[in-house]
C-alpha cells in the first residue's frame, strides 16, 4: 500500500466520521497514548520507525 492511499484512506475515514484528520495525527495519537500508557520510549521509537528518541530543533522565533 502507497503512502499516498494510506492518507486518502485515513482522510476518508475522517470525512466519514465528520471530522478533519491526517495520517500524521493518528501517528501523534498513538505515540501519545503509548506514552501515557507507560510504553517504554524505545518501544515507541521502534514502532514508529524512528532512528532516535531525541527531540528535533522547534522553530526559532525572533
Amino acid at each position: 500500500m502507497s503512502s499516498q492511499s494510506i492518507y486518502q484512506a485515513v482522510e476518508a475515514y475522517g470525512q466519514r466520521l465528520g471530522t478533519a484528520f491526517a495520517p500524521h495525527d493518528v501517528r501523534r495519537t498513538f505515540a501519545k497514548l503509548a506514552h501515557k500508557g507507560k510504553a517504554p520510549l524505545e518501544q515507541i521509537q521502534l514502532s514508529l520507525g524512528h532512528a532516535s528518541i531525541s527531540v528535533p530543533p522547534g522553530p526559532v522565533v525572533s
